[in-house]
């Protein structure tokens, strides 16, 4: 599968965000509020950047090591073109499936031997707010806290990097070749591209002004070759389970998230990938020590040590935080079909078996977990899909239908990203989206179609819409207690809202009002809110800057506007880093109702001039 596959590629390195976090806030939401709290990064434009990033260490197609400098050492870096990524959440509510928009990832010289490829919208897994171990104590006020929030803080992407055939500059042979050779082609448009998995990895993120790194964070991940039948935002095949927290541990305990990995029976190797699974001595600092980590297979003929797992920094940064244990053909047939687990040497932090596979092999990982629905009917965008890989030994299963609960999420609920005390969806929520599920196919993915059944309402005035978790379960009578982000889907689905087709400015005003308060960066450039300001950047500039003088400049639903920046970003598709608003939260509706106005301006501002030139020429004949 992908990055666990040969040939492969590890790169580590830095990564740059400067999300806006005043919408962090659900009191930010009441139009009562009128001076937001300012948090971290008030000014924040929600770019995303990775910096000082390379080529750490490479698999050729038979497992071994590549040292070859025309690999090794190569830079990697986003391009910002045609502007910076954007990296936003789906909710206040809901911080944790936090999305990557336009990611275009550049390897070697940009004006020599390179890949240049954009990446598919990839959905945060894994995300732990307790990754780094405390440094103060208190623990029932702090929860043993320690540094602040984003700091403790991990989360791994998954996606698909899509490299046009003219954008993979380096040789088609010699160890770029390989994975040139290995990866799926697929034409779009009479483009042909080739398709490479990406995970990786975000940790030791500073959001607290004046420090050094403040605004960066560490970053380390794996390419592959896509494969046919994969899943695109989830790692493993086959996972481990974490041992959980032992209650009222001791400081020193490391926490443990779960591990995807994979048996490779053709070169009869185990990959297992931790780099997301073991809690960390500092913020972007070392893996806790474990001592020896021992591998091992429990089969009904008893168990087998398989070899030791090596988790620690160098492996981290130069492997991806994959290790590697070489097994014998006749054990490697034993783990094929029995469970893996893993064991510490370490007496003094509860349980020794700290990572254990289900025993019956059975693994399940949904796909596409971060939606946004509207509630009109007849939008395209009130329904919606989702899916849920289902495995067994990491082989897909066909034919398996899972439970699905779809649960509003009320100040309660596990998993809300917001303190206690906060209410959370009304209860005209219920009964507003429904779900139907269908059996899995022959790569393992049931389908989930989302419907929006009524009008859902609203949580306040400016909080648009209401959020529900929906959790894929196979028999648990309250999935919601034990689910891990990997097996959750989080729809938010607009409250309903009638386009207006003679909009006025007085139409327009309020849905611009929440932008001004909850996102200052654009109001230093915009204030969307004031008409004067609106107008001008309506009808300015031409559309000549946005598409070239050959281009079309084409407004869905109006091809009677042809110019202005705010009709040619708002109507750009929702996974375009150039989408207005970048937070991506205005339902359809609203932006047809927006671009409605703006046509009817356009059209006065015409007919004004029209009828100016009317009367400059007959003044002339006269």
């Amino acid at each position: 599968m992908g990055v666990f596959d040969v040939p492969r590629v590890h790169v580590s390195g830095r990564f740059y965000a400067d999300p806006s976090s005043v919408n962090n806030d659900p009191d930010h939401y009441l139009p009562s509020v009128t001076n937001p709290a300012p948090w971290q990064m008030p000014k924040g434009r929600h770019y995303f950047r990775f910096e000082s990033c390379s080529v750490m260490s490479a698999l050729g197609p038979n497992g071994t090591d590549i040292n070859d400098p025309v690999m090794i050492g190569v830079p990697m870096r986003t391009t910002d073109e045609p502007v910076p990524a954007k990296i936003v959440d789906l909710d206040v509510y809901q911080q944790c499936v936090t999305q990557l928009f336009g990611v275009e990832l550049l390897i070697g010289d940009p004006e020599g031997a390179h890949i240049k490829g954009r990446m598919d919208t990839p959905v945060l897994n894994g995300n732990s707010f307790n990754f780094v171990q405390p440094t103060r104590g208190w623990k029932m006020q702090y929860g043993w806290g320690s540094y602040g929030g984003d700091s403790n803080a991990i989360g791994l992407f998954q996606s698909v990097v899509r490299v046009a055939e003219e954008d993979w500059t380096f040789p088609h042979d010699g160890p770029w070749g390989a994975l040139y050779n290995a990866s799926k082609v697929e034409v779009v448009d009479g483009v042909l591209y080739r398709l490479l998995s990406f995970k990786f990895l975000l940790d030791g993120y500073w959001n607290v002004i004046g420090t050094s790194d403040y605004q960066y964070g560490r970053m380390t991940g794996t390419l592959g070759a896509y494969k046919d039948g994969e899943a695109t935002e989830t790692t493993g095949r086959r996972w481990l389970q974490a041992r959980p927290l032992p209650k009222d541990a001791d400081w020193f305990v490391p926490f443990f998230y779960k591990a995807p990995f994979d048996l490779d029976m053709t070169r009869s190797v185990l990959t297992i990938d931790w780099s997301g699974s073991v809690s960390r001595l500092s913020v972007g600092g070392d893996p806790v020590p474990l001592g020896t980590v021992t591998a091992r297979v429990v089969s009904d003929k008893g168990s087998i040590d398989l070899g030791t797992v090596r988790i620690d920094s160098s492996v981290y940064m130069l492997k991806g935080g994959m290790s590697e244990i070489q097994l014998t053909p006749e054990t490697a047939k034993v783990l094929e079909t029995a469970p893996l687990e893993l064991w510490t040497s370490r007496e003094d932090i509860g349980d020794k078996k700290i990572f254990f596979e289900n025993a019956d092999g059975f693994a399940y990982a949904t796909q596409n977990r971060s939606i946004r629905m509207s509630s009109d009917v007849g939008d395209s965008q009130s329904t919606s899909s989702a899916t849920v890989h289902i495995t067994r030994w990491g082989k897909p299963i066909a034919g398996e239908t899972p439970g699905f609960e779809i649960v509003p999420v009320s100040g309660t609920t596990p998993g809300i990203t917001v303190p206690p005390g906060y209410e959370g969806d009304t209860p005209e929520a219920y009964g507003a989206l429904v779900a139907s599920v269908s059996p899995s196919d022959e790569n393992g993915f049931a389908t989930i179609q989302f419907k929006a059944a009524k009008n859902p309402g609203s949580r306040s005035g400016d909080l648009d819409g209401q959020l529900y978790f929906c959790y894929a379960h196979f028999g648990d009578d309250k999935p919601w207690e034990t689910a891990v982000q990997e097996s959750q889907v989080s729809v938010l689905l607009w409250s309903s809202y009638d386009e207006i087709k003679d909009a006025k400015w007085s139409d327009v005003q309020p849905l611009m009002e929440p932008y001004q308060k909850l996102y200052p960066a654009m109001t230093d450039k915009l204030h969307l809110a004031d008409k004067s300001a609106f107008d001008f950047y309506s009808n300015n500039p031409s559309a000549a800057f946005f598409v070239g003088p050959n281009g079309k400049f084409d407004i869905p639903g109006h091809p009677d506007i042809q110019d202005g920046t705010i009709p040619y970003y708002i109507s750009l598709p929702l996974d375009h880093p150039q989408f207005m608003p970048v937070t991506r939260d205005l339902s359809p509706n609203k932006i047809r109702t927006i671009l409605n106005y703006i046509s009817i301006e356009q059209k006065a501002v015409k007919a004004k001039s029209d009828a100016e030139e009317e009367k400059a020429n007959a003044k002339k004949d006269d």
